[in-house]
This record gives C-alpha cells, structure tokens and sequence, in this order.
C-alpha cells in the first residue's frame, strides 16, 4: 500500500487542533464547579489560538475524513475477511483506549476518595464502565458523558467500521462513484 506523508501530516494537525480545543473543557476552579475558562477569550494565548478554541471541534470531522480517505485508499482492491478487518482496527485503537480507560478510571476513584466527588464527568459507575470497555460509551445506553468522554467518538466510528466493511463489495465498483454519491448525500 501506498504511503501518504502528507495525509499523516494533516492527521497529526487535526488531533493537535482537537487537544488544544479540549483544553478548555478540563479546567475547574472546584470539584462541581464552573470551568475556569467558561469566558474562551480568557484562556491562555487567546489572541492567537481564539480559531482553535472557538473552531476546534470540526478537526474531529476533518479526521474522519482522514481516516476515511485512508481507509479506502487500504481496501479499495481487496475485501479482508471480517475477522482480519475488525483485527487490525482493534489492535490500532483498543490498547491505548483500554489504558486511557484504567488511567481515568483510577484518577475518578481518587478524586472520590480525596474531594468526596468526581471530576469533569460525574457518571462513572459499572455500567458506564462497561458502556466504554467496550466502546458503547455513546451507542444510547448512556445517561450521560463518563470516564473518558472524548473516546465518543470511537464509540461511533466503531460502528461506522462495521458499515464500511458491510458495504466493500459494492462501494467502488464504479470507482469513485459510489463513494462521492454517498459524501454528497452526507452533505
């Protein structure tokens, strides 16, 4: 397979706009408390991230764009079989979501033991854990963001796998075609 440097560089700055945009979400004065940043033009360097802080969360569109283009660049020729596509999506996001899970996971349960209560997201019980073991932290079993809310995103994407796999035999048998009909009705 072909390697693009270039779409690399663009997912890179698109999970670095993410980061950036997310650091406005993770700061409190006190346990239950408003952000500290709840004014953005507050937040460190606004003058020349405001773009960013105001416009950030696109990035997450933009790399699953990446991510599409990648993948259909990968599996426009050949179909694997359904064990070795969802092996390889696994192996690529399961371990560092598994750890980031544990690492929050814990920090929650510190938090309780420490300040009384839970941080940023106040859901955090078996079920919600459960809900993102297995990336169903937001497939509408949830009452609301736990743990690591960010990982929503992968929770979806998860799902989109599982539609693009189903749809590989039929999506580029007339070339770009099929998948230009189907971002513009995505549009």
């Amino acid at each position: 397979m072909r390697h693009f440097y270039l779409v690399d560089l663009f997912r890179g700055a698109a999970a670095l706009v993410v980061l950036i945009w997310h650091y406005q979400h993770f700061y409190y004065g006190a346990p239950g408390g408003p952000p500290v940043f709840a004014n953005r033009a507050e937040q460190p360097l606004y003058t020349l991230l405001a773009p960013l802080y105001e416009h950030g969360h696109a990035a997450v569109q933009f790399f699953w764009l990446i991510s599409g283009f990648v993948l259909a660049s990968r599996y426009a020729s050949e179909k694997p079989t359904a064990a070795a596509f969802f092996r390889n999506r696994f192996a690529r996001l399961y371990p560092l979501h598994f750890l980031t899970l544990l690492v929050v996971a814990g920090l929650q349960w510190l938090s309780l033991q420490t300040v009384g209560e839970f941080q940023i997201y106040r859901v955090n019980d078996l079920h919600h854990f459960v809900l993102n073991l297995f990336f169903a932290s937001n497939w509408g079993f949830e009452s609301a963001y736990s743990f690591n809310a960010p990982i929503w995103s992968v929770s979806i994407e998860v799902v989109i796998y599982a539609v693009f796999w189903l749809a590989l035999p039929v999506l580029f048998r007339l070339s770009a075609v099929i998948p230009a009909l189907i971002a513009a009705v995505c549009l």
